[in-house]
């Protein structure tokens, strides 16, 4: 739902959903720049990231290179190369 969510939000260009949509991204992929605030989100997105990585690397794929043409786009080279980086290990 993600996926289709943000190639729909890219398709019709609603920005504002994009970074939405990027900044929960960069919280829930493994080594996400956020932090999540409670126990229990953490639990949750430990699971997620677990079950991304290990069960679902398609779908980990899939949103980190989302993930790097959102930054890529958006002049963050820097956090496209470091996604990059991580995507390939």
């Amino acid at each position: 739902m993600l996926l289709t969510t943000y190639d729909k939000a890219k398709q019709d260009n609603d920005v504002f959903l994009l970074d939405l949509l990027a900044l929960e991204m960069e919280r829930f992929l493994p080594g996400g720049i956020y932090r999540t605030p409670s126990a229990t989100s953490r639990q949750h997105a430990a699971e997620f990231r677990d079950w991304l990585t290990n069960r679902s690397p398609q779908s980990y794929l899939a949103l980190g290179l989302r993930l790097a043409e959102y930054y890529n786009e958006n002049e963050r080279q820097d956090g496209t190369l470091k996604l990059l980086d991580r995507l390939g290990r």
